[in-house]
């Protein structure tokens, strides 16, 4: 019977995912040709961004062959920085919706992918003359009051908090608002294991149910005190989430500990873990993507590990002074959550904090004053003087979290970086882990020898991957306006790129550095023509010879004839500055192989592929396939 229940369970959760995918709904605009209109609604406030405003809007109808029809799909709208569009406005728009792409390098992270588990397939990018508004319709009122809500939270923190490096993190820290985190500060946060206090997510939401617990503590000694305490905890951490606009972060987290409060008020002797599977089960019975969700996952794992690892950790050592028992109690805390998450944190973020426990001590009892203070700015705005005053107190405490956050990724070694793991070798870790506590806990020695059996299998897989992935090849990246290519050898990069890519880390570490790490890259260096033996420029040609292989840069501008008789060569890159025709390339060179780059316009990558076809001659365009590897 329990066999037939699992059956019929994974049938139904099947037959559930099936029909929460829009894109099974043949009125799905995937299916439709010919779009030339459409209307659609604003679903999620704007997210400002460097150059642009990202808007998630839902498509409500479409124009195709001059008729008008009704139509389904989500779409990510992008128009001009300072754009103001609100949630509920109705907009015509003027073009095609256009399909996300796939990744257009190797390893690289599957943005397309990682959009299809929120029913997101499509992207437009809109001036102003492109789009019209119609009207102002919310679908949902609540959600409505939510982001107005959020709006004017989002005012009363500005007003009162002048620095806007602190300014950012508090609006990340109390509303979840994290346009104004720049790459500095996000990385500085990584780096000390201090990220998770900028999402509003399960440790803000304790902090909240924490502060109920502690004011009104008391009438939970009756039953219907209980009730009382368990109704007044939803209303205020609901109420939480509306000023949040109901991000997903903070409803799972909500969620979570709601199900805790109403569990609590039974009085049963109810397990927690359960508790936390019924709260997951809801979650996943409204959206089962969300199994898909990293935040989803690093949440439970957390939690899962501060329920069962801490007291166990905690346990171990039992200080008779109070400061001491409190910083054991946060290390002990810090220690369960980054133990239960950091297989994941490898494979997703192929980094580790080293010093973790030491920015805990100092952000987790921070991020509960910063917390308090924030929402106590909010709560008493209408009190000028006062919240000015907790606005400046505010303000000085996340400076001081700012300064040891700072300080602590500035010692040496503080994180571990360039590590690549594979599924299969994080759940292996996932296993050793769970093995080795259930040996602790039942104090059989099988549970040991499987941990052992599984650390050589990890082991094994681990030094056969890094011999295979370890190979000289020349990878030549697709990324706009930049040439770029890697030149691997022996564990070590060389790195041909234009300077201002070499100047953008974040586009190299998006970009280029998932595939080093794959590759096994150790190392990688900077090169010029000029620089090192292999690469050299000729009357303003590139030429590099990397393992008997001769590739040639077309990225400048050329004289009509370099050589009295033709070169010999393997591959030839052509790039956006170059300045002649196939013709010319053909009169100067013998290839194997053409090559259009990234780098190249619209009109000059279709230009070349035309005429390349035309004359029946071997060609791979970046532009329009993706980066290239040429392997030994």
């Amino acid at each position: 019977m329990s066999g037939l229940g699992f059956v019929t369970l994974f049938a139904l959760g099947y037959f559930h995912l099936t029909l929460s995918t829009e894109a099974n709904d043949l009125n799905h605009i995937l299916h439709q040709k010919g779009i030339s209109h459409y209307v659609a609604v604003v679903t999620r406030p704007g997210e400002q961004r460097t150059k642009t405003a990202r808007y998630q809007a839902e498509i409500l109808s479409y124009r195709a062959n001059d008729q008008w029809s009704e139509g389904l799909g989500k779409i990510y709208l992008y128009l001009n920085k300072g754009s103001d569009l609100k949630y509920g406005d109705k907009i015509l728009v003027k073009g095609a919706p256009q399909l996300l792409t796939p990744p257009q390098n190797p390893e690289e992270f599957d943005y397309k992918r990682f959009l299809s588990f929120k029913n997101i397939y499509h992207q437009q990018f809109l001036d102003s003359a492109a789009y019209q508004l119609i009207k102002h319709d919310p679908p949902n009122k609540l959600l409505s009051y939510a982001f107005v809500a959020r709006k004017w939270a989002t005012h009363q923190l500005s007003a009162r908090i002048s620095s806007p490096r602190e300014l950012n993190i508090a609006l990340a820290l109390v509303l979840g608002v994290k346009d104004g985190l720049d790459n500095e500060i996000q990385h500085a946060y990584a780096a000390s294991g201090a990220m998770h206090v900028l999402a509003v997510s399960g440790l803000h939401v304790g902090i909240v149910y924490g502060m109920i617990a502690l004011l009104m503590g008391r009438i939970k000694r009756s039953k219907s005190g209980r009730w009382a305490f368990a109704l007044i905890s939803i209303l205020v951490l609901w109420s939480y989430a509306l000023i949040t606009g109901f991000s997903p972060s903070v409803l799972r987290a909500v969620t979570m500990f709601s199900f805790i409060a109403v569990a609590d008020a039974a009085n049963r002797d109810t397990n927690i873990y359960n508790t936390l599977a019924a709260s997951a089960f809801a979650l996943l019975l409204f959206d089962p993507y969300l199994i898909m969700s990293v935040g989803f996952q690093l949440s439970f794992l957390a939690v899962l590990g501060i329920v069962y690892i801490q007291p166990r950790l905690y346990g171990l050592y039992v200080p008779n002074n109070w400061l001491v028992d409190k910083i054991w109690a946060i290390t002990a805390v810090a220690f369960a959550a980054q133990l239960a998450t950091f297989p994941l944190g490898l494979l997703y973020f192929h980094q580790f904090p080293t010093f973790f426990f030491l920015s805990n001590l100092v952000v987790i009892p921070g991020a509960f004053v910063i917390l308090c203070l924030g929402l106590l700015v909010i709560i008493f705005s209408w009190i000028g003087v006062l919240a000015g005053w907790l606005g400046k107190l505010l303000e000085w405490c996340i400076y001081l979290v700012n300064e040891v956050v700072f300080w602590i990724e500035r010692i040496p070694f503080s994180q571990v970086t360039g590590v690549h793991t594979s599924v299969l070798e994080t759940w292996l870790i996932l296993l050793i882990i769970i093995m080795l506590f259930i040996f602790f806990r039942v104090k059989h020695m099988r549970f040991v020898y499987i941990a052992f059996l599984l650390v050589l299998c990890f082991s094994s897989f681990r030094i056969a991957s890094q011999h295979l992935a370890q190979q000289d090849k020349i990878s030549i990246y697709r990324i706009s306006h930049h040439t770029a290519i890697d030149f691997m050898a022996d564990g070590h990069a060389f790195f041909y790129g234009d300077s201002v890519l070499l100047e953008d880390s974040g586009k190299i570490r998006f970009h280029i550095m998932p595939n080093r790490l794959s590759s096994n890259i150790r190392e990688s260096t900077p090169v010029r023509p000029g620089e090192v033996s292999f690469i050299n420029t000729f009357n303003g040609v590139t030429m590099a010879s990397w393992r008997g292989t001769k590739l040639i840069i077309l990225n400048n501008e050329v004289q009509d004839q370099l050589f009295t008789a033709p070169v010999t060569v393997d591959y030839i890159l052509i790039c956006r500055e170059f300045n002649k025709d196939l013709e010319w390339i053909k009169n100067n060179f013998i290839f194997d192989l053409l090559i259009l780059d990234g780098t190249l316009s619209y009109y000059q990558a279709n230009k070349f592929k035309k005429e390349i076809e035309a004359d029946g001659l071997k060609y791979y365009s970046i532009y329009h396939e993706g980066a290239l590897e040429i392997t030994y």
